[in-house]
């Protein structure tokens, strides 16, 4: 079962927010407030409100809930507030009394993330700030923390970024650099040359060399959700190009991605060939960027500097998933199709079941032009696409040409 939710208040005084089973959204969800471990309200979430009327979520808007309960809690200062679904171990929130953050993540994080964004997407949408081909885009993304586009990238552009990055690997490009793990299971950044095509092998960065990918990247579909989710145009600063299925763990991209501010960045997923069941297709839970923050060193969003703490990071977003009760799901993606996802939506590379199959994908990280990329103060490689920008950490143009850094 699939929970969609969110909670737009919760202190010790009260609790609002809205709810509903994706497979039956008519049917009112059963909720129980516990404090310090005992159950003490019952909330049916059964409220009608416009704004969710308007905004398509739930059964026709009847899924919220509102419940005050500052007599119960009395004179404790602390106590330990959850909010569970009736009649299972699923919990929506936790409170432990302190004033409620305006953002899920104590580093902040962009208007989508704030507790009243359903208020302020209607506004916007109210004040002609987000078309209304995007709105519903915006929902998804603040509340499953992806989007998904289908068929939003031409088939002659996506043929033409095959076509540069086979030739890429054809001509042994030393230009060209490579993240593997291939050698010894240490990571190394070695030349695009023909032997090391295919296994998990990363391309980085293969705009600097195909338009074609320049102009996927920064597509006007995609441009114009991230000009709205950033309030301004983005920056591209990373890409990776998958020829087969990653296989990586479950992972948060704040955890190895560094931009500052921590969580105002967004990824996606471009589908370069149809994708079949079994051939390591993206997999992520649901909602999960809405959960708690993995203090690195207890100060930081990043492994950074803290790689000891890893394997314990990519344990939490397991126990987190099965605590709240995500569903993961997996993207078979046709070729165009395109995935945006959030910051801190858990996702990774399931399974190969078929090795001899490709699973062809470019993906590549975005920030708005005002945050600071990690590399910023660092030779690198920097160019405009429209009012679009691109930058690179393993590139840079020396004699008119692009050269690695590495």
């Amino acid at each position: 079962m699939a929970y969609q939710f969110h909670i737009d208040a919760f202190d010790n005084k009260r609790v609002d927010g809205w709810i509903y089973l994706a497979e039956s959204p008519e049917q009112p969800v059963a909720l129980d407030l516990l404090i310090d471990g005992r159950l003490e309200k019952k909330i049916i979430a059964d409220i009608k409100r416009q704004d969710l009327t308007e905004a398509k979520i739930g059964g026709h808007g009847r899924c919220a809930f509102s419940a005050e309960f500052g007599d119960v809690v009395g004179m404790r200062s602390t106590p330990l507030l959850e909010l569970k679904i009736s009649g299972t171990d699923l919990t929506v929130a936790m409170q432990n009394g302190e004033v409620q953050r305006k953002t899920t993540s104590s580093f902040g994080g962009l208007w989508v993330d704030r507790a009243d964004f359903l208020k302020e997407a209607i506004r916007r949408y109210n004040a002609d700030l987000i078309p209304e081909h995007l709105f519903q885009h915006c929902m998804e993304f603040s509340v499953k923390g992806y989007t998904v586009f289908r068929g939003l990238i031409e088939d002659d552009i996506i043929d033409q970024i095959n076509k540069d990055i086979d030739d890429i690997w054809e001509t042994n490009s030393t230009s060209a650099i490579i993240e593997t793990y291939q050698d010894g299971g240490v990571l190394k950044f070695l030349p695009a040359l023909s032997k090391f095509k295919g296994g998990t092998n990363k391309l980085l960065d293969v705009y600097a060399f195909s338009e074609a990918a320049r102009q996927a990247i920064f597509h006007r579909g995609i441009s114009d959700f991230l000009n709205i989710i950033f309030e301004g145009p983005a920056v591209a600063f990373q890409s990776l190009s998958f020829i087969v299925g990653s296989e990586q763990p479950i992972h948060k991209d704040t955890c190895y991605v560094r931009i500052t501010p921590e969580t105002h960045l967004a990824a996606s997923w471009i589908a370069l060939e149809d994708v079949e069941a079994g051939t390591g297709e993206l997999e992520y839970y649901v909602g999960s960027h809405r959960e708690r923050d993995y203090i690195f060193g207890g100060k930081s969003k990043w492994s950074y500097l803290y790689e000891s703490e890893t394997d314990n990071c990519l344990a939490s977003y397991q126990v987190d998933a099965e605590r709240f009760g995500h569903k993961k799901e997996r993207f078979l993606a046709k070729k165009g199709d395109v995935l945006i996802w959030h910051a801190d939506l858990a996702h990774g590379g399931s399974p190969r079941i078929h090795p001899d199959k490709t699973r062809k994908s470019l993906v590549a990280h975005y920030g708005p032009q005002t945050a600071k990329v990690f590399y910023a103060d660092s030779p690198h490689l920097s160019f405009s696409h429209g009012e679009q920008r691109f930058m690179s950490s393993v590139y840079i143009e020396q004699g008119g040409k692009i050269k690695s850094t590495l």
